[in-house]
């Protein structure tokens, strides 16, 4: 009985340690509370690789310029994103702020796809803003000035 009191100890222990909540990760030095990125979803994503700060919440812009069946849904199953995108609308997305990897995301049927790789916070000079979704639709305006669809 005396062999059973240590294992006892340590697993309780180790539940206790488990359920703690961690602590919150804190913000890098220079980086905005939120950042911003968006994907154009036209015959696939463009850009189809979204470069992404760790630790950073998001706001996530699909623009979708197409009527094409695939491109109804966005999904991120490593984060259980799974969002309609109206045709020739578009649909904000929150994510919570990642640890670096890679996050592959796709259309409904699987044919479209992208990532999203989240690393290491760039470095910037104080007051210097991220690329954001102003970034996004000017250069989303510029493409379309030049398409048929002016």
């Amino acid at each position: 009985m005396a062999c059973t009191y240590p294992f006892v100890v340590w697993r309780w222990l180790t539940v206790r340690d488990a359920m703690r909540t961690p602590e919150p990760r804190p913000e890098p030095p220079g980086v905005d509370a939120t950042q911003e990125a968006g994907v154009t979803v036209r015959d696939g994503y463009q850009p189809p690789t979204l470069r992404l700060e760790a630790y950073v919440p998001t706001r996530l812009e699909i623009i979708r310029e197409e009527d094409n069946p695939c491109s109804e849904f966005f999904i991120v199953h490593d984060l259980g994103v799974d969002v309609a995108v109206p045709a020739f609308g578009s649909t904000t997305v929150p994510l919570p702020g990642l640890p670096e990897g890679r996050y592959d995301f796709s259309c409904g049927r699987g044919r479209l796809r992208g990532a999203v790789e989240i690393g290491p916070p760039r470095p910037r000079a104080p007051g210097q803003p991220g690329r954001g979704v102003e970034a996004h639709r000017r250069s989303h305006r510029a493409t379309v000035r030049g398409s048929a669809l002016e």
